[in-house]
């Protein structure tokens, strides 16, 4: 379930605010549907969503462990090092549940290049901050660099989020998905 509507509305918001009531509502309904992945970003609200969703979880009686926590950080304006500087931020947000899916937001805007941003996140897994790296919105040639320079560190890139749908199928044609298939990573 991706936590973005829970991001507290505002001007960068596709979303209406809602209180933690109503988000603890939509979490119940979906932990009772089964959903036990979570998604969510610091952009959602500068953290907001990753606190909505932290406390909705924590008031449906879940404990670290019981369900799957992924979350981005934003790459748009900044350098690498920043990830290593965010990461505090995310894990306080998230509390007490851990990261298990850490994933650079998008493919463009840093100052650094991916190989940099990709080795900020594997010495995150090296030192036991998070479980696995994904990334988002990457193509299929930043997710073969993002792939090989995690290797040399020995993580696996864990996931390339996209956008698919019956209305949005273009990772079937653009390389994306078969690009993923042969590298083991999940789309």
């Amino acid at each position: 379930m991706g936590g973005s509507q829970f991001s507290g509305g505002g001007r960068s918001s596709a979303f209406p605010a809602l209180s933690q009531s109503e988000v603890d509502a939509i979490i119940k309904a979906a932990l009772d549907g089964g959903i036990t992945w979570y998604d969510t970003a610091e952009g959602y609200g500068g953290g907001t969503s990753e606190r909505s969703l932290s406390a909705g979880l924590t008031h449906a009686g879940m404990k670290p462990g019981d369900i799957t926590v992924a979350t981005k950080w934003t790459p748009v304006g900044r350098t690498a090092a920043s990830v290593a500087k965010t990461i505090g931020k995310r894990n306080a947000n998230l509390a007490p549940f851990p990261i298990d899916l850490h994933q650079i937001h998008t493919g463009f805007g840093s100052l650094s290049s991916i190989r940099a941003q990709v080795r900020a996140m594997a010495r995150l897994v090296e030192a036991g901050t998070i479980r696995a790296v994904g990334v988002s919105n990457f193509s299929a040639k930043q997710m073969e660099i993002a792939h090989d320079e995690l290797a040399k560190h020995g993580v696996p890139l864990a996931s390339n989020q996209v956008q698919i749908n019956l209305l949005h199928r273009k990772i079937e044609t653009n390389g994306v998905l078969e690009t993923a298939r042969r590298l083991g990573v999940r789309c």
